[in-house]
């Protein structure tokens, strides 16, 4: 499969078609099995989700999008905050993260998608720079 990167919203998510499905799906799964665990008459699913959002800083629904590999490769602090609100070790999310195929660089942000996301911010900046030049000499 080739690659396909796709940034979404305000944060940029990336999006990576890897051999044999997508990068997040084995991340997905545990957070699944481990929410599912979880779950008691007293602990919904949903309030187990929300707490895994606190904390980790995110809402409701990005926990979902991850757990449902929107979000294929989530920053370290995030999968932090996730194995906090699972009450589960950090190293066992990324441990699946990186089976999954992330690859996180020093920034504790998925390498792949950091140079993606910096040549996107430079496609960016180009645009707006042509944009600006064309309204200034006309």
């Amino acid at each position: 499969m080739g690659e396909q990167l796709a940034f979404k919203g305000q944060r940029k998510s990336c999006s990576v078609d890897v051999k044999g499905g997508r990068k997040g799906e084995r991340l997905g799964a545990l957070l699944s099995r481990l929410i599912d665990a979880a779950v008691t008459d007293d602990k919904p699913r949903s309030e187990i989700v929300g707490a895994m959002g606190r904390a980790a800083g995110i809402s409701a629904s990005t926990v979902n999008q991850i757990v449902n590999a929107g979000i294929e490769c989530p920053p370290l602090d995030r999968l932090a905050g996730l194995a906090r609100g699972l009450g589960v070790s950090r190293s066992r999310l990324v441990t699946e993260a990186e089976a999954d195929g992330c690859d996180y660089g020093e920034s504790g942000r998925c390498a792949e998608c950091e140079k993606s996301t910096k040549e996107l911010a430079i496609r960016e900046f180009a645009r707006f720079v042509r944009t600006r030049n064309r309204l200034r000499f006309q």
